[in-house]
């Protein structure tokens, strides 16, 4: 796929939804960096959806509140009997009175019964046992001066430095693919250059791999970055490179495997005449 005559803004919905695989969601922010028309036409798209959301949902309460409203305005359910109740009145009056009477005479001819106060059962008093010394928990005072674990990301970014021979990269031509991305790295346009580097050209592949390696570094794209290493790491003039940035870039990434990263300096390290020796010795120190 030709990237640079793709059109993109019919991807927008399909990005914003998700729909997108992570290929095609990694090459549709490159182009949104490479452009910003795109990039605001996908803030629009979002903007107008949550206002449509928005607007439906004040339907659906009013809509509630309106029914709810309705029901209670219902008409009050109504009984035969209290037509009725004026008749009532007088006997219940009646009956009260005559149980009033009797409840009065059987109390007079019946003594109340006085009943004695129950004597108070004191409980033993217990002493509370004693606690060991031994078990009272103590405080702990913090260490004064304790060393605090580097973070590996700014560590990353402290010992990463863009090699001196990457901005000299061209291809045959002035107007060829590899150039043009040589020329947006270097105006560290990496959006860009990841747009025109999404496919390899046929020639110059290994220049053009480390190129997009860096340019994902750069973009903060570390796991992209080290997949792009990697496969540098395996043979090639940039194999020595690679195997330094590639460690960099893993230490970046999140949940970095803190044994896995000692490994790989431990390898630099020992490795004769490597040209990134003395920073994987300076990084051990400072990381490990």
């Amino acid at each position: 796929m030709n990237t640079s005559e793709y059109n993109w803004y019919e991807n927008i919905e399909q990005y914003n939804l998700g729909h997108l695989s992570a290929e095609q969601a990694a090459q549709f922010e490159a182009a949104m960096q490479a452009d910003e028309g795109l990039a605001a036409a996908v803030r629009a798209h979002r903007t107008q959806w949550e206002m449509q959301e928005l607007l439906a949902e004040n339907l659906l309460r009013a809509e509630i509140r309106q029914r709810m409203a309705g029901q209670t305005n219902l008409p009050k359910a109504t009984t035969g009997w209290t037509k009725y109740w004026k008749y009532g009145l007088p006997a219940l009056l009646l009956l009260g009175a005559l149980a009033f009477f009797i409840f009065k005479k059987s109390g007079e001819q019946i003594p109340p019964v006085q009943q004695q106060p129950e004597p108070e059962i004191q409980a033993p008093k217990t002493e509370p046992a004693p606690v060991p010394e031994n078990t009272v928990p103590k405080t702990q005072t913090p260490v004064a001066g304790a060393k605090k674990q580097p973070d590996p990301r700014q560590l990353a970014m402290a010992n990463y430095r863009v090699p001196e021979g990457l901005t000299g990269i061209r291809g045959p031509a002035d107007n060829d693919t590899l150039t043009l991305a040589a020329q947006a790295f270097t105006a560290k346009n990496y959006g860009r250059t990841l747009l025109l580097l999404s496919e390899l050209p046929e020639n110059d592949q290994q220049e053009a791999l480390s190129l997009r390696a860096h340019a994902h570094f750069g973009a903060k794209n570390y796991v992209a970055a080290g997949r792009d290493f990697s496969a540098l790491e395996a043979g090639g003039i940039y194999r020595r490179e690679a195997q330094w940035f590639g460690l960099l870039s893993r230490m970046a990434a999140p949940g970095a495997d803190k044994a896995a990263l000692k490994k790989e300096l431990e390898v630099i390290r020992q490795t004769a005449n490597h040209p990134y020796r003395e920073a994987a010795e300076r990084l051990m120190q400072s990381a490990f």
